[in-house]
C-alpha cells in the first residue's frame, strides 16, 4: 500500500525535537564562568548591631562610633533600659530606670544639623502602667542602665544641601527655651504623666 509521501512524490524528513536547541542554550549558560564581585561598593550602606555598656550614654557612644569609622550613622532602633533620661523640649529629667521604645536619630561625619552637638535623636520610653513619653534627647540624656543594643546603619556618600530659612523660622527658634533660669526641671513619671492629663483635659 503505498504511502502518502510515496505517492506525492515528497520524502518526509524527520523532525528536530523542540528541545534540543533549549538544552543547547541551556548548556552554554551553564558552562558560562559566575560573576564575582571581589570588592564591595565603599558607598554601600552597612548594618551594624552596636551594644552599649551600663554607665555609658548611648547618643555618645553611637556618635563616637561614627566619627571613629569616618562614616555617618543612622540609629534605626534599640532595645534595653536607660536611666535619668534628659528631654531637650520640653526640658524634662525623667527619674528612674525606663525601657527603650523606640530610638531614631543620625549622626553626620562632617559639622551640620545632625551632628553630635546640635543632634536630632529622638526616643520613646515605657513609663508605669503602660505610659509612653519621650521626645528629643539632649546630648549625655540617654545613659544605659544595663545592657543596651543599638541597630546602626552606616553610610559614606552623603551629600549636604543647605536650604534656604523660611520667614520666622529664627524667630520661632529664639522662643523656644528651656526654662527661664536656661536649667532643666527634674520630675518624676508620676508629675509628667499629670501634667499630660490636665493638658489633654483642658483641650477637650
Amino acid at each position: 500500500m503505498a504511502t502518502a509521501s510515496a505517492m506525492t512524490g515528497h520524502q518526509q524528513l524527520p523532525r528536530r525535537p523542540a528541545s534540543c536547541s533549549n538544552s543547547k542554550q541551556n548548556r552554554a549558560s551553564k558552562s558560562k564562568p559566575p560573576v564575582v564581585i571581589a570588592h564591595e561598593c565603599p558607598s554601600a550602606m552597612r548594618a551594624h548591631v552596636v551594644e552599649v555598656p551600663a554607665g555609658r550614654d548611648v547618643l555618645s557612644c553611637v556618635s563616637a562610633f561614627a566619627r571613629r569609622g569616618r562614616r555617618g550613622a543612622l540609629v534605626l532602633g534599640a532595645a534595653g533600659h536607660v536611666t535619668d533620661v534628659v528631654l531637650r523640649e520640653p526640658a524634662l529629667v525623667l527619674r528612674g530606670t525606663m525601657e527603650i521604645l523606640s530610638l531614631a536619630g543620625c549622626f553626620f561625619p562632617f559639622p551640620g544639623p545632625g551632628s553630635a552637638a546640635a543632634t536630632g535623636t529622638a526616643v520613646f520610653l515605657a513609663g508605669p502602667r503602660g505610659s509612653v513619653l519621650g521626645g528629643g534627647v539632649a546630648l549625655g540624656g540617654l545613659v544605659a542602665a544595663g545592657p543596651v543594643v543599638v541597630m546602626v546603619a552606616t553610610f559614606v556618600a552623603a551629600a549636604l544641601d543647605r536650604l534656604p530659612l523660611a520667614k520666622g523660622q529664627e524667630a520661632g527658634k529664639a522662643q523656644q527655651g528651656c526654662d527661664v533660669h536656661g536649667h532643666h526641671r527634674a520630675c518624676s513619671w508620676a508629675a509628667v504623666c499629670r501634667k499630660q492629663q490636665q493638658q489633654l483635659g483642658a483641650n477637650s
